[in-house]
């Protein structure tokens, strides 16, 4: 990637009941792959790094997203990619989308994350025969994390509540207590999915029946280690994954709270 930050736009399509409502009337028109126009007064045009249209598949959505960030994370650099945006606009279908319930293979409605981890295997597999004369070895491990309320909960032991962060020379910023898990497929990753998806809280709202009010975080830490001239060398790269919760004003979502 080109830049530290980059921001993409994905439109949703109009849903039925919204066209029921408004008709197929739109305030936003894309201009280009990188440009928008809002259709009020004054007309105001923005720009991104990317705009994907409302027909983009999830597979074509990860080659622009998704797949320069694993090509980062496995020469050593951290990466985040997080959706941000209201209750019901495609944050978790983009992020996640449809997870098969024994893990084992994708489909069309997979999310980002999935594709993200079927690539990264594919590739670790690919680099390691590749320098088989350096021993290069791949070793990765997961977490899963909810914060509500300002509390930290992990997603993969619900009852490690209240978490805290800590700060250490050699780790740098991290959850304390946080379980990680190491993985070595796409179905060790996808099985931490679900486990970790049926634990967040969900609450009803006004937009959005199953609305996650959470955020969450799924961090993979890729490890590398080869050998040359009688040295072994490390690497490490950090991939954190975000699902936000939803961003409108919770008066206007009229949330119910028990």
């Amino acid at each position: 990637m080109d830049r530290n930050v980059q921001v993409l736009v994905r439109l949703r399509p109009i849903s039925a009941a919204e066209s029921t409502a408004y008709g197929q009337k739109r305030c936003l028109i894309q201009d280009s792959s990188k440009t928008l126009s809002w259709t009020g007064h004054p007309e105001t045009k923005f720009t991104f790094d990317h705009v994907a249209c409302e027909t983009i598949s999830q597979e074509k959505l990860f080659r622009v997203v998704g797949l320069p960030m694993v090509e980062n994370c496995m020469s050593g650099y951290n990466g985040c990619l997080f959706a941000y945006g209201q209750t019901g606009s495609g944050k978790t279908y983009t992020m996640m989308g449809e997870l098969s319930k024994d893990g084992n293979e994708l489909s069309n409605d997979s999310g980002l994350t999935p594709r993200i981890f079927e690539y990264l295997f594919a590739r670790i597999k690919e680099e390691e025969e590749r320098r088989r004369e350096d021993k290069l070895k791949y070793i990765c491990k997961c977490s899963f994390l909810e914060i509500y309320n300002e509390q930290i909960t992990d997603l993969l032991e619900p009852s490690s509540t209240n978490l805290q962060i800590r700060e250490d020379i050699k780790k740098g910023v991290y959850v304390e207590n946080l379980m990680e898990c190491y993985v070595s497929s796409v179905k060790d990753v996808m099985l931490l999915l679900l486990q970790g998806v049926a634990n967040r809280k969900m609450a009803a709202t006004n937009m959005n029946s199953e609305s996650s009010r959470s955020h969450s975080v799924f961090t993979c830490v890729i490890e590398s280690h080869w050998e040359r001239d009688s040295m072994t060398h490390l690497r490490f790269g950090r991939l954190n994954l975000v699902d936000l919760a939803g961003s409108e004003r919770k008066a206007r979502a009229l949330k119910e709270t028990a």
